[in-house]
């Protein structure tokens, strides 16, 4: 049996509901209902603080006289409704027992939701919550336009079970997949908030039958370098800064190695690295792979022999070089014309074109020669010599080596 008094409990309570239990045993809870006088002139529900007892813990309901908020766990609702709660779990699964907001249904069967609506004067939008016996096919989605459950149209951010996330599309086949809409995905402010650090993906369909993707800034950018490619990086773990592979700039120029190519492309190879290939997918064989790789040296010493690339054994290649005194072209040079055949032992090369330049004087001579071994870095090397008569200057040479071998070609000096 419950007893009811009508009590006034303390200097800030005014008339209460006191609702008591009587029946034996100390298991049952106390409430009081009551209004307030001068706290916010409002309506609680006080649960007492233990089986039993006529002490009480603060207010579990509250309404507040002057504003007409809805308080629950809080006295001070600062809007139509607060739900508050104190709890310091951190394990996720703690949310089982400690929700702040538990919303339900007791309906069963694939496709059966729970639904949140936010109404407006003009269009109503709704967050809901679909049920489905295979964890996958579990969805949240966000509903903005219309009305609940027009998911062709109206159900713009879809998050599904096996954790892949849809926006435009309800039924997400990657992590991450966007549908529909005329500009695609546009990506702005990463790490820079210029005017130009907007940069859009979009599928534009078809162009005479071919699939067309865009990958551009949505804003020319100014006068300056920055912003003025595409760069694709790779990391070290630590730094991004020697490992630039590629770049786009803005004139349609590709850049790989550097970024900014002097024609529409540029290949820049580190030393040690192989440079620019042609192969073909009849076979793997390494001796189908045509080959372009340019070095540079920097002669100090006259008529002394420098290693320029490591050429693997049975080549086939030609060597254009050119030497420049000082790198300054109008204080004379030479070119040349080397070729390069051989079969594992077997080497022939061949000097086919020898041409001194302006201020001929300034060389004697510019040769290249091909070791099978007992160059200074090792076997099969590539080597130069210039012989000149100014001993103030150094000897700049630059080589191009293309063609065919049993392996990689690289510049190694």
């Amino acid at each position: 049996m419950i007893q009811l008094n009508v009590v006034r409990v303390g200097k800030n309570v005014g008339n209460g509901l006191f609702m008591h239990s009587d029946a034996s045993g100390s298991s049952h809870y106390n409430w009081m209902i009551t209004t307030q006088d001068t706290v916010n002139h409002g309506f609680e529900i006080i649960p007492s603080d233990s089986a039993g007892s006529t002490s009480f813990h603060p207010p579990a309901f509250v309404i507040k006289g002057d504003t007409g908020n809805v308080g629950i766990g809080t006295t001070n609702p600062g809007s139509k409704l607060q739900i508050q709660t104190s709890h310091t779990q951190t394990a996720v699964a703690g949310a089982n027992v400690n929700s702040t907001l538990n919303i339900a249904n007791s309906g069963a069967g694939n496709g059966v939701y729970n639904a949140i609506k936010f109404a407006a004067n003009q269009q109503d939008m709704y967050i809901m919550s679909f049920n489905n016996n295979q964890q996958a096919d579990r969805r949240l989605g966000f509903f903005l336009g219309s009305v609940a459950g027009d998911a062709t149209t109206d159900e713009r951010l879809s998050i599904r079970g096996n954790g892949n996330v849809g926006i435009g599309t309800a039924s997400p086949a990657a992590k991450l997949e966007v549908a529909g809409g005329s500009t695609g995905l546009v990506i702005s402010n990463l790490g820079d908030a210029s005017a130009y650090d907007r940069v859009e993906m979009q599928y534009s369909g078809y162009n005479s039958g071919v699939p067309v993707f865009k990958f551009r800034p949505t804003q020319t950018p100014g006068s300056g370098s920055v912003n003025s490619y595409f760069r694709f990086m790779n990391s070290n773990g630590t730094s991004t800064s020697a490992n630039n592979y590629a770049n786009v700039t803005i004139d349609g120029d590709l850049g790989i190695g550097t970024d900014s190519p002097d024609g529409k492309v540029e290949v820049a190879v580190t030393q040690g690295n192989a440079g620019f290939m042609v192969s073909t997918s009849s076979s793997t064989s390494t001796n189908s792979r045509y080959q372009v790789i340019t070095c540079m040296n920097v002669l100090a010493t006259s008529g002394t022999w420098y290693d320029v690339a490591y050429v693997t054994h049975s080549p086939t290649i030609d060597v254009l070089g050119r030497i420049i005194a000082n790198n300054a072209p109008s204080h004379g040079g030479a070119g040349v014309v080397y070729h390069v055949l051989g079969m594992y032992g077997s080497v022939t090369a061949q000097q086919k074109t020898y041409q001194l330049y302006n201020n001929t004087i300034t060389f004697t001579n510019f040769e290249y020669r091909y070791l099978n071994g007992g160059a200074s870095s090792g076997s099969y090397r590539l080597q130069v010599k210039g012989t000149w008569t100014n001993s103030g200057h150094n000897a700049y040479v630059y080589t191009t080596i293309r063609g065919m071998a049993d392996g990689t070609v690289y510049e190694d000096d």
